[in-house]
This record gives C-alpha cells, sequence and structure tokens, in this order.
C-alpha cells in the first residue's frame, strides 16, 4: 500500500510540475528535481525534466536527464527515442543513429528520423534503403518521397528519382516540392 501511495504522490507532483511549466518553470523545475532526488530509483521525474528541457530547446540538459533515466530503465525505448531526438535537434546525426539503433523494433519515426540523419552525414545510400524499405509502409507521407527523391539526385539516381516524384503525385497529386524535384530531374 505504501508503495503504491509513494508511486500516485510522485505522479501527482509531476503533474502539478507540469501545470506549473507555463507559469512558473523555475519552480517547476525545482519540483522535478526534489522528486527526482525523494525517488531514485524511478525514472518518471528525470524523464519529465528531460521533456521540459526538451521543449524549451535546452538539449544537453535535456540529454543529462534522460540518461540519468535511462540508467535507470535501461530497456525503454521512449528514452532511447527521446535522447536521440535531442541529438538530432542538436545536429549531432552521429549520437542519435547511435540511440535510434539502440531501440528494439523501431517505428517509423525513428527510421524516418534515422534516415534523414544519415542523410545529413551523407550517407546516401544508408539513407536511401531505409526510406525505399518505409514507403512500403508509409507511402502517403510526402516527406518520405521528398527524402528519397532528394538522395536518389544526390547519387545521381535519376530514373528512379522521377519514379518516385510520379508515383508520389499519383497518391498525393502536386505539389510545390515534387514539382520542384520534377524540374530538377
Amino acid at each position: 500500500m505504501e508503495n503504491n501511495m509513494t508511486d500516485q504522490s510522485l505522479h501527482n507532483l509531476i503533474l502539478r510540475a507540469e501545470a506549473l511549466m507555463k507559469t512558473n518553470w523555475l519552480h517547476a523545475v525545482q519540483l522535478l528535481e526534489q522528486a527526482a532526488d525523494t525517488h531514485p530509483e524511478d525514472p518518471r521525474a528525470l524523464i519529465s525534466l528531460g521533456e521540459f528541457y526538451m521543449r524549451r530547446q535546452m538539449y544537453p540538459q535535456a540529454i543529462a536527464k534522460l540518461q540519468s533515466a535511462l540508467q535507470l530503465s535501461a530497456s525503454d525505448n521512449l528514452i532511447k527515442y527521446l535522447i536521440g531526438n535531442c541529438y538530432f535537434a542538436d545536429g549531432n546525426y552521429r549520437m542519435s543513429v547511435v540511440y535510434y539503433d539502440m531501440i528494439d523494433n523501431p517505428w517509423n519515426d525513428i527510421l524516418y528520423n534515422k534516415a534523414l540523419a544519415l542523410a545529413y552525414m551523407g550517407k546516401t545510400q544508408e539513407s536511401v534503403n531505409i526510406i525505399r524499405d518505409l514507403i512500403k509502409d508509409v507511402d502517403a507521407n510526402p516527406f518520405m518521397y521528398f527524402l528519397l527523391v532528394e538522395q536518389l539526385l544526390r547519387s545521381q539516381e535519376y530514373n528512379e528519382a522521377l519514379h518516385y516524384v510520379q508515383l508520389a503525385e499519383a497518391k498525393m497529386g502536386k505539389h510545390k516540392h515534387l514539382m520542384l524535384l520534377k524540374a530538377l530531374l
């Protein structure tokens, strides 16, 4: 019963801190820091701190809190995803890929982010391979096509790039970015 009460009080404290984020964020951070100190075995306060720092684009602080949370919950794929996104947003694409690769059974957003990070790193073929596979499941998202066509252009695979532009147009209709890509071909 005591464990349940502690769990509920921590949950309530996190909710209170999140409500304060908009009006008194310094106090909210203080509450979450106290919660993390009071419940050192529970990653939830650290995750909330990490997410707060992410929203404020304070990526080094977010990464530090989320890595501490990951030490408490090493198999938590959401924490790995958040850390990967922090590194991505901070421009450290290599580290974002490291964290995305740690995720068991990555979902589509992770695969897209990884492909985009690889593209930024100049790893065109790896990026193309991921997007080619991903587009089989997510074929109505124009950003998938944009990334794929851009990478195919980079690797001078013009016929395949044109094929994907035409496929995208058939699925989604005319789009300014697709027309621009088509003009480059």
